[in-house]
């Protein structure tokens, strides 16, 4: 009799157990779209139609978050975003605010015109707008998923964008400015950015300034480093617990679900890498640093000031070695930049990059060493540099010695080298897997695995914009909905529990009033049961009354 209720304690506890780790896992699924969202990728089109598009280090990024206007809430809101993710500008719409309307034909039946800058309802902003567009020169305009009424405002976006390139100015003072050729509107999931907006470091940087100023540059700087603006939120209020990635993350552990979560992001991390440079030049990027393997808060700040203390940049990985191996990590004043002892330099430097990019091409155009922006430690150059002998042996015979930038540019030198062969006459075996990955590095360095698109679909923002999943309004869920317009062959309803407009189509009337009219049937202000019959792609949400009792 005192056995089985300890027994019964014993299997609650393993099945509790077992139920918080299958759930962390499921949110630790779900972080990690958040952490592998890859940047928006801009195409740069080449002015020479034989080479190919490259994509853009730093490009301009315009973002528009809708607003309300009413109830202590802003009217929609346009930020203008340099390529480093810096504010330049700003415009409130007020004339896009709200119930935003349809923009109006202002040309002729058989001839239509939607511009909205000739909408005596929304001309005025229409026309700011597209001077804001001729004088910053966007790229890319992100339309965040806000609210339903973002359908329209990217609607109306899309028109002024399109209307622009019409401008007699777009041909001479815009077009030679745009690197893609043309202002391209997109979706942008502004769930991260929203949270960010609300952060320490967002109110910190930008006090002067409301909550959706913050959210439009936030919803920039997640097209331009995604990793940058999600780390922020695992900070010291882990503002990141509430992102809803599970129905049952709030009866988790929370110190359980941070750890998973940190854990998620340091992996994204070490694929991904830390462009030092960059992160140095432009303080909001520098929140992942210390989730660099073998960093943490306190190491990632002193490096950081001791690169700021070295006007603000490095040449290469080495610098940051101390040279007294037997220094823990920060024990000197950072007065030099060589700031990390070897066991931490030895985990964290196949992490840290040092390249040219946007930031390393304003630093006088310096050269960096293409081995500093792989991830092979460059404690491993020995190694590394017995594969180049190997791989470019007339270079060897010559008295040049092969670099990494040699090996990228001719990468068959690398696909026909026998690494077995090599790694056998140089006794190293037993490190083949280090030679492979090595190699592989070189061939495809620091190679994008953030594969998935960054651009929501036109499915994904319909779902994002009201707040649902597939599975929240999938196929015969049954709901309930007041009628708010009764016509001839339908009849428009509001879903009760997030006040999504549906219709029901006649045929989907209740079969128990055959021969009725709808009319007859339903009544403005009824709320009736149904099930959901939907069509995304098409924003079409239908609500079957027929199916009621089934």
């Amino acid at each position: 009799s005192k056995l089985m209720p300890q027994m019964l304690n014993e299997l609650k506890a393993r099945l509790t157990a077992n139920a918080i780790d299958t759930v962390l896992g499921q949110v630790q699924d779900k972080f990690w779209h958040f952490v592998s969202q890859p940047p928006v990728r801009i195409m740069e089109v080449p002015d020479e139609q034989d080479q190919e598009p490259v994509q853009m280090e730093a490009p301009r990024f315009m973002a528009v978050v809708w607003g309300s206007a009413q109830g202590g809430d802003g009217p929609t809101t346009i930020v203008q975003l340099d390529g480093q993710g810096n504010l330049k500008d700003l415009l409130t719409a007020a004339q896009l605010s709200a119930n935003v309307p349809r923009t109006v034909n202002s040309g002729s039946r058989e001839m239509p015109v939607f511009d909205p800058a000739a909408d005596p309802k929304k001309s005025r902003d229409s026309h700011k707008i597209r001077e804001k567009i001729l004088e910053h020169k966007p790229n890319a305009i992100l339309v965040a998923t806000s609210a339903p009424q973002s359908k329209q405002l990217k609607d109306d976006m899309e028109k002024i964008s399109q209307y622009t390139e019409s401008d007699a100015r777009f041909k001479d003072d815009l077009l030679p400015h745009l690197e893609n050729k043309r202002v391209e509107v997109m979706w942008a999931d502004d769930r991260v950015a929203a949270l960010w907006a609300n952060s320490d470091a967002a109110k910190a940087e930008f006090p002067d300034y409301s909550f959706l100023v913050r959210k439009a540059i936030g919803v920039g700087r997640m097209a331009l480093d995604p990793l940058a603006i999600v780390a922020v939120l695992l900070g010291r209020k882990k503002e990141v617990l509430s992102l809803r990635m599970h129905e049952l993350q709030d009866r988790l552990p929370s110190e359980q679900l941070v750890t998973r979560l940190e854990q998620t992001l340091i992996t994204a991390v070490a694929q991904v890498g830390v462009d030092i440079n960059a992160i140095a030049a432009n303080p909001w990027r520098q929140a992942p640093l210390q989730f660099v393997p073998g960093l943490g808060p306190r190491k990632a700040r002193q490096l950081l000031a001791s690169i700021a203390a070295n006007d603000n940049h490095i040449k290469t990985r080495m610098d940051l070695l101390k040279q007294d191996a037997d220094n823990v990590f920060g024990a000197s004043a950072p007065t030099d930049v060589a700031q990390m002892g070897r066991t931490v330099f030895h985990n964290s430097a196949p992490f840290i990059r040092v390249r040219r990019g946007e930031v390393a091409a304003l630093q006088n155009e310096e050269e960096f060493d293409a081995v500093d922006d792989i991830r092979i430690n460059p404690e491993e150059e020995a190694m590394l540099q017995i594969i180049l002998d190997e791989a470019f042996p007339d270079m060897a015979e010559q008295g040049a010695v092969a670099d990494v930038r040699t090996a990228m540019e001719s990468p068959n030198n690398l696909l026909q080298l026998d690494l077995y062969a090599v790694a056998d006459a140089n006794h190293c075996l037993y490190k083949l897997q280090t030679w492979v990955d090595m190699m592989f590095e070189m061939l495809v360095p620091y190679g994008e695995l953030r594969l998935h698109s960054a651009v929501p679909s036109d499915e994904d923002a319909f779902y994002l914009r009201h707040g649902e999943t597939r599975e929240s309004l999938k196929d015969g869920k049954l709901v309930e909905a007041k009628v708010v317009w009764v016509g001839d062959t339908e009849v428009k309803v509001v879903i009760q529990n997030n006040n999504m407009e549906a219709i029901i189509p006649q045929a989907f009337a209740s079969s128990s009033s055959a021969g009725q009219k709808l009319n007859e049937i339903f009544k403005p202000g009824m709320v009736v049961p149904g099930r959901i019959r939907n069509n995304p792609e098409t924003e079409e949400v239908y609500y079957d009354e027929n199916q009621r009792r089934r």
